[in-house]
């Protein structure tokens, strides 16, 4: 707790940091392609379809998620007859590993064609 009385939640910015949070992920640029994903409550995250179909093969996979020098493998599943693509088996175990909660946003630069970086951006509930 604060001084205020109010608890604040170990590893999270302050509220005086999130607007600088949501503009450092608007302000993100690469130069390889990427996608932005604000987490939601659920088993797994939607990829944009036109990315698999530009540039990876309309396959299932796995594909390997880093951040800084540490690696998860996640199951990508491609519904090429629904124009859908998700990142599916792995996904809890890297979310729980790196401490994703529900609003944070997550940046997922393809850096190889098995190989996904994430940039997580911490917001406050």
């Amino acid at each position: 707790m604060d001084e205020t009385g109010r608890s604040r939640q170990a590893g999270r910015p302050k509220r005086s940091k999130i607007c600088g949070a949501l503009e450092a992920v608007n302000n993100f640029i690469s130069s390889y392609p990427f996608f932005k994903v604000l987490l939601r409550r659920s088993l797994n995250v939607a990829i944009p379809f036109h990315l698999i179909r530009r540039y990876m093969a309309c396959e299932s996979r796995t594909v390997m998620l880093k951040v800084a020098d540490k690696s998860w493998p996640v199951k990508l599943n491609v519904y090429s007859h629904r124009r859908t693509a998700k990142l599916c088996a792995g996904w809890l175990a890297f979310a729980r590993e790196n401490s994703l909660e529900v609003g944070d946003v997550c940046i997922f630069e393809l850096i190889e064609r098995n190989m996904l970086n994430a940039y997580i951006f911490r917001c406050a509930s």
